[in-house]
């Protein structure tokens, strides 16, 4: 009677964010290979044989080994997802079902943004008086930033023009720029502090698809305008007696 068996090995050889390294090695007893072996990153037309295929061309013989190594490289949603999985199979006739194993490699995230808030006016020195303000925010880490939160001391992010966002997705792209317009009106209160002070925030929440990703670090700004003050009063006095003629 045969008895058949295959093992299938496939193992990382880098750990590196950019790229990832594969070397898929197959055992093999008493079978012969008649499949070639298949990868969930690349067809069988890409692997590269380096070794083992001492024998008969193309057929596994007993007590023989094939390596095939080949390179993957990461890309933006490998890098989103936080890991790269790789499964490989190999199968043959006389096998029942192939066999398989995978690798996964992780993601080193460094989710990162910067923020500046600039206002266009210096001072104020009136109720009423309109403040511009513009905020920039830009992805600096590697990851996309996804349902970031926006908020601002003084104006709700609703009432805010967003230019930036393509998609409307509320997705910052790794290296993208986001564009927040807005205006905010001075009040009496406003005046007799001296300043506006407007800070903005930006958190990212936790990413349902992975909940292991790194926290977004504190990123936040802010914009102080002073006040024009100008204190002024006018005193007047007056007597209803236009004269006096006694004691």
């Amino acid at each position: 009677t045969q008895n058949s068996s295959l093992i299938a090995d496939i193992i990382g050889m880098s750990d590196e964010p950019e790229m990832s390294n594969y070397l898929l090695t197959f055992f093999f007893f008493f079978l012969m290979l008649r499949r070639p072996p298949r990868s969930t990153l690349f067809p069988y037309t890409t692997l590269f044989r380096s070794t083992g295929d001492a024998g008969v061309v193309d057929v596994l013989d007993v007590g023989e080994t094939w390596t095939y190594t080949y390179t993957y490289t990461v890309t933006q949603a490998d890098l989103d997802a936080g890991q790269v999985l790789n499964s490989a199979a190999a199968d043959a006739d006389e096998l029942e079902e192939p066999v398989t194993d995978d690798h996964e490699v992780p993601a080193n995230q460094k989710p990162s943004a910067t923020v500046e808030k600039t206002a266009t006016e210096e001072s104020y020195d009136a109720v009423g008086d309109i403040l511009n303000y513009t905020v920039v925010i830009r992805n600096t880490g590697n990851i996309t930033l996804k349902n970031l939160e926006i908020t601002d001391t003084l104006v709700p992010f609703a009432s805010m023009t967003l230019s930036g966002d393509a998609d409307s997705e509320g997705h910052l792209q790794e290296t993208g720029r986001w564009t927040l317009t807005y205006a905010y009106t001075v009040t009496q209160e406003d005046l007799d502090a001296g300043k506006v002070l407007n800070k903005v925030t930006v958190t990212k929440p936790v990413d349902p698809e992975n909940p292991e990703e790194p926290e977004l670090p504190p990123t936040e700004d802010e914009e102080e305008v002073p006040a024009d003050q100008q204190p002024s009063a006018t005193v007047e006095k007056t007597a209803t007696e236009e004269s006096y003629d006694a004691v």
